[in-house]
């Protein structure tokens, strides 16, 4: 259908398969500076160094996943704004393991706050390599079937826990982990403010010297495992 006139902001048209052409309403559900964007899964990809992603509504779509070093300098912010991020898509991870929610690779520095990730679906919600900080954040996976499961999982990177809740998938496995692993040097995680964590925590380390290179502080909040 030809369309005589553009379509106001926030608006577009739509062809009716007739010859006729209707305005729908376009729905952002997250905001990079000025420019809004129909899924968080186009505003991640769109994301560089020094940006903070503010989602606009509850949505869902597939897993995200940060290359080694892309927000290595300032770091990438995601401001929930009190929404929920709920992952049923396509999963991220290694190839062969695609499994997870989140995979945060090492050299970024990120920053979740202000709201909620959720699936039913992932085997692992998060797995973490990078300086990361949860700020009044909720991490819930709810897995029935799956029964070794890690909402977040640490392997290298200092991680601060702030005032957020993180819940272990019902049908087992662990709120979250400190896993020094294989050849990467070194993971931290504190535990503050608020915090709940509602599940088991795991510490370990895999090769090397199992003496050095991991660290957990619990500093304040409740630990229900």
């Amino acid at each position: 259908a030809a369309f005589e006139q553009d379509a106001p902001d926030d608006y577009r048209w739509v062809d009716n398969g007739d010859g006729t052409s209707s305005l729908e309403a376009i729905t952002y559900v997250a905001q990079i500076g000025a420019t809004k964007y129909e899924t968080f899964e186009a505003a991640w990809a769109a994301a560089v160094d020094g940006d903070t992603i503010t989602l606009l509504a509850n949505c869902a779509g597939n897993g995200l996943k940060a290359p080694q070093g892309k927000f290595g300098t300032t770091g990438l912010t995601v401001d929930f704004g009190g929404y929920t991020y709920t992952v049923d898509g396509s999963l991220v991870g290694s190839t062969g393991t695609e499994t997870q929610a989140f995979q945060l690779l090492k050299d970024n520095k990120i920053t979740f706050q202000n709201g909620t990730i959720y699936s039913e679906k992932a085997k692992m919600l998060v797995q973490n390599y990078s300086d990361l900080t949860l700020d009044n954040m909720v991490l819930t996976l709810n897995n029935p079937s799956y029964a070794y499961a890690y909402t977040l999982s640490n392997n290298n990177g200092d991680i601060v826990i702030d005032d957020t809740t993180i819940n272990a998938n019902p049908a087992g496995g662990f709120a979250f982990d400190v896993c020094r692993y294989a050849s990467y040097p070194s993971v931290s995680v504190t535990v503050t403010g608020t915090s709940e964590i509602n599940g088991n925590v795991e510490v370990f380390a895999s090769g090397g010297d199992a003496k050095d290179g991991f660290s957990l502080t619990l500093e304040s909040g409740t630990l229900n495992g």
